[in-house]
């Protein structure tokens, strides 16, 4: 399925990754001396960047849906539908 692919893809890119997973957000964040919270998140999304993804996760964590997800970032509703569907799990 899509959702594997997205998965083993996101692995293959970070051995340390698990996948779509927020924590890798707050990895990133941490690294940059960024307290997690909805505005780094936020700005993550807005602006394109190699930790978008797991911004993406991160929002979808903090209880962010699709919609608002789209808004910020304008990536395609069925993708991000995709990629909240691996939230889920």
């Amino acid at each position: 399925t899509f959702e594997e692919v997205i998965q083993k893809a996101l692995r293959m890119v970070d051995e340390s990754c698990t996948g779509f997973d927020a924590e890798r957000f707050d990895t990133e964040l941490n690294h940059r001396g960024v307290p997690v919270s909805e505005e780094p998140v936020k700005h993550e999304l807005k602006n394109p960047t190699p930790a978008r993804i797991w911004a993406v996760a991160k929002a979808f964590e903090l209880g962010m849906n699709v919609e608002t997800v789209h808004d910020l970032t304008k990536i395609d509703r069925w993708f991000l539908t995709k990629l909240h569907n691996i939230h889920k799990v």
